[in-house]
Parts: C-alpha cells; sequence; structure tokens
C-alpha cells in the first residue's frame, strides 16, 4: 500500500485529475448537446459521472503544489485526500446502493450530495494548503542541539 501512495507525485496527481475532469466536462457537453452523443448513457455510466464530482477540485488543489513545492504540505495533503477519498467512495457506495428508492429525484439528490462532499473537499483542501504553506516554521532552538548531542 506503501509503494501505491508514493507512486503519487504532484505531476501525477495533476495529470490523473486533469484526464478525470476532462473526461466528467466531455461527458456532460455531450449529455446537453443533442448533435454529439459520444456516449452511450446508462445507470453506470451516470453512477461513474457522479462520482467523478471530485476530481475538478482535486485538479485544481493538485495545480496549487506545481506552483508551491513544498514537500510536507504536499504530504498532508496528500494523505488527507486518501483518506477523504475513500471517505468519499464509501457514502458514495452506500448512496448508490439504496436501489429501492431509485427514481428520479433521488438521482439529483445523489448528485447534489456528491457535489456538497465535493465542495467541502475544495474548501478543506485550500484550508490545509494555504495554513500549511504560511505557517512558520518553528526554529531549532539550543536547547533541542544539546539533546541530540
Amino acid at each position: 500500500m506503501n509503494k501505491i501512495y508514493e507512486w503519487f507525485t504532484s505531476k501525477k496527481i495533476v495529470i490523473i485529475s486533469f484526464i478525470a475532469a476532462m473526461l466528467l466536462v466531455i461527458a456532460f457537453a455531450d449529455l446537453n448537446s443533442n448533435n454529439i452523443n459520444l456516449i452511450r448513457y446508462t445507470d453506470f455510466v451516470d453512477s461513474v459521472l457522479i462520482f467523478m464530482f471530485i476530481f475538478p477540485a482535486i485538479f485544481i488543489c493538485s495545480l496549487l503544489f506545481l506552483k508551491i513545492r513544498k514537500e510536507s504540505t504536499f504530504s498532508f495533503w496528500k494523505r488527507f485526500t486518501f483518506i477523504y477519498l475513500f471517505i468519499y467512495l464509501f457514502i458514495y457506495l452506500f448512496i448508490s446502493s439504496q436501489n429501492s428508492i431509485r427514481d428520479y429525484w433521488f438521482d439529483y439528490a445523489k448528485m447534489f450530495i456528491t457535489l456538497s462532499l465535493s465542495l467541502l473537499y475544495f474548501i478543506i483542501s485550500l484550508s490545509i494548503i494555504l495554513y500549511k504553506t504560511f505557517k512558520k516554521e518553528k526554529p531549532i532552538s539550543s536547547t533541542d542541539n544539546i539533546m541530540t548531542k
């Protein structure tokens, strides 16, 4: 698991989240267009598209790390992102498993919940990035140096 976690560098996260965000944009443009019809929409495709709402937020936050380049902030944010994605996936799968109440309004409720969770992720991520970036590092005191010798 640690190898998978370490594989995700800031550039790889930018690329993966950009591809996922663009697929989401293309799919919704295709859905709203009468001329293109690239995708055959099924319940599964709709579910995947609704799940992908979080990737534009990941993309925007990961773009900041191309400019910031502070490794401690990135590792903290990456850990938060992995934990949040597991929670997001759990909530999404729980919502999707409610097949007995499957109707037109349920899809909008599921979309609203995933959009709300994506917005919450974006706000928390941005707060983490800004706080960790502008937080001053504590200088090493002379007593710490004596203890290490």
